[in-house]
């Protein structure tokens, strides 16, 4: 979109022109078929989602969901609000269960799926594909980081800690495990310029519980999920030109036929929408 906003009046009746129950706005094209399942499937309002064009504008709406009263509904990543003392409580921002997006819709079950199927590998070979053991180790290793990622934002130090891409953390060009030295290396460097001791970081930390893996960045966990299927694939000598669009596809279409009632997120995602505050008969 844009510098072009419509005025709160016509806002509150978008929705009509679309013949739904509410707008969704989200950040980018990504975004709009994740919201889509999860409010198809997640509860029976009728909603009409479109993006707005990037973080920005994103955030021009909702400061006016609570300046103008718009009678929309915002969903967006969590990012790292939840660390905040000032966060945005409205119940007309919906927001992701991790981080971002990436941390739900990126499952065990999808990575498998799509290891399968675009590495057109065949049953005998995929029952030696360990999933688990990948994602526990790459987890395992990046929680250090995570923990920084998260301390940076708290105390507002303004520091690129973890970017979008895991390739500098990997052990070689063709290997798709994180290197525990680099990460040690770059979590060392990371504290000198934080300007602080490691006891401290680890001290802010005690009181709190923190599933850290949920707050990996998820363009990060994106990358690092592409070039673990993709050299899962070539060393079983299938040679896989994957785009990120394909491995998008794949994994949202896993995720969409195991977004049910039984998924150990659906909870967070029904209740966040059902408790929605609008005039509109939404419930």
């Amino acid at each position: 979109m844009d510098d072009f906003h419509y005025s709160a009046e016509a806002e509150n009746v978008m929705n009509l022109f679309y013949q739904a129950e509410a707008m969704v706005y989200v950040e980018g094209p990504d975004d709009i078929c994740f919201w889509e399942i999860i409010f198809n499937k997640a509860s029976s309002l009728k909603v009409e989602i479109k993006d707005v064009g990037g973080c920005e504008e994103l955030k021009k709406y909702i400061d006016r969901v609570t300046d103008e009263d718009l009678q929309i509904i915002i969903a967006c990543d969590t990012d790292f609000t939840t660390f905040e003392n000032e966060e945005n409580a409205d119940s007309r921002i919906v927001k992701t269960y991790g981080h971002s997006i990436e941390n739900t819709f990126i499952e065990k079950t999808g990575i498998y799926k799509a290891i399968k199927t675009l590495g057109k590998l065949p049953q005998k070979i995929m029952n030696d594909v360990n999933v688990d053991s990948w994602t526990e180790d790459f987890y395992t290793k990046m929680e250090p980081l995570i923990k920084l990622d998260i301390y940076n934002h708290i105390y507002r130090k303004g520091i690129s800690v973890i970017g979008d891409s895991a390739d500098r953390f990997m052990k070689s060009r063709k290997s798709n495990e994180i290197c525990e030295q680099k990460i040690t290396d770059y979590k060392n460097t990371i504290i000198e310029k934080l300007g602080v001791k490691p006891d401290n970081i680890d001290s802010s930390f005690k009181s709190k519980s923190i599933e850290y893996r949920k707050w990996l960045r998820g363009h990060f966990l994106f990358s690092a999920v592409h070039r673990y299927i993709s050299t899962t694939a070539e060393k079983n000598g299938k040679k896989v030109s994957l785009s990120y669009e394909s491995l998008y596809s794949n994994l949202m279409n896993t995720f969409e036929s195991n977004f049910t009632n039984t998924h150990i997120e659906f909870n967070h995602y029904h209740e966040k929408i059902k408790a929605i505050n609008m005039p509109h008969e939404m419930k």
